[in-house]
């Protein structure tokens, strides 16, 4: 049987406001897991690196140096995610999209900078520019991921929202046609 009762416009907005305190609440409790952002930032690095010399170098053993730094990566996002999930008993929207997968804004540019330096020093057979643009790729992505994680703790409802899947498309995209080009003219 369906209830006919609809709630009056007052007692609407006490309960909007009563879930919007209680969201707030909460993000104020949640606590990051150990060296969160610094693995991430280590893990960042190292696929970074790792891309540079398989895009650089072009032969078999780098491309499998390429695939072993994404296996990194996709490992220490998904155990510092369970290490979140496990120490707080919740996910928050946004935190695998924009902190861990990079799509906030500073995380975003760090790594597309840091790509791009780390790639043209290893095309230039400059190995030790490529470890110093990974290691401030990784650097600026961990920073650009806990600043998203400060604004969303200090506003949570205009921070929760995750990428939409036509963003993430297009940097997918994005990201697809930038590897494409940097192979063609390796």
């Amino acid at each position: 049987m369906e209830s006919s009762w609809t709630p009056q416009p007052d007692e609407a907005a006490t309960a909007l406001g009563d879930a919007r305190r209680s969201q707030e609440g909460l993000a104020a409790r949640l606590r990051l897991p150990g060296l969160f952002f610094g693995s991430i930032a280590v893990a960042v690095a190292t696929q970074l690196a790792t891309t540079a010399v398989g895009l650089a170098v072009g032969t078999t053993w780098s491309h499998l140096v390429l695939a072993a730094g994404l296996l990194v990566f996709c490992a220490v996002a998904v155990v510092q995610l369970t290490r979140f999930r496990n120490l707080n008993g919740v996910w928050i929207a946004g935190l695998a999209h924009r902190a861990v997968l990079g799509t906030a804004t500073t995380a975003s540019l760090s790594y597309t900078a840091a790509l791009a330096g780390a790639v043209w020093a290893g095309h230039l057979d400059l190995w030790w520019l490529t470890a110093v643009c990974s290691a401030a790729g990784g650097i600026g992505y961990a920073l650009g991921g806990r600043r998203w994680f400060s604004a969303y703790r200090g506003d949570p409802v205009a921070h929760s929202r995750a990428q939409s899947r036509w963003q993430l498309l297009a940097f997918a995209t994005l990201a697809a046609a930038g590897v494409v080009l940097l192979l063609a003219a390796a």
